[in-house]
């Protein structure tokens, strides 16, 4: 795995072999703060996705506690149509411990967005479903 970033908030890791963008949230962090993270790992997909086909992303919101609607609404209208613009197909989420982050991150989730979005309790299983279909997806385009 390569470090793309690594910062007290976050740490942006790649992982090539399933392929994916990883992100670790180290720390709760809200407004600014959280949305300036989301857009920088939003370059690092754009700029990874011309080099790797169907890179996945995997964010782990383990550290992460509530954050605000307008913050989860700013997920939903904006991140999302520019992910999917930069062509994420598949994105997984790690559940933070926080039960107010939970709710949170179940509250974006059930606004739709254009590409599939799954939920873990585990690091592990969101890499070996990625990876899995990924494979499954790489399968029907030969």
């Amino acid at each position: 795995m390569m470090t793309l970033k690594d910062n007290k908030y976050t740490s942006i890791t790649l992982d090539t072999t399933i392929p994916a963008l990883i992100t670790f949230i180290k720390k709760p962090m809200i407004g600014q703060s959280f949305r300036k993270e989301f857009e920088d790992g939003l370059m690092l997909y754009a700029q990874k996705s011309r080099e790797l086909d169907q890179l996945g992303w995997i964010i782990n919101f383990g550290k992460m506690s509530a954050f605000k609607a307008d913050d989860q609404d700013w997920m939903h209208n904006e991140w999302n149509r520019t992910l999917a613009k930069a062509g994420l197909t598949h994105l997984a989420i790690v559940m933070p411990e926080s039960i107010f982050g939970q709710i949170a991150v179940k509250r974006y989730v059930a606004q739709k967005a254009e590409f599939t979005i799954q939920l873990f309790d585990k690091f592990e299983e969101a890499r070996q479903w990625l990876d899995k279909t990924n494979k499954t997806i790489w399968l029907r385009e030969a």
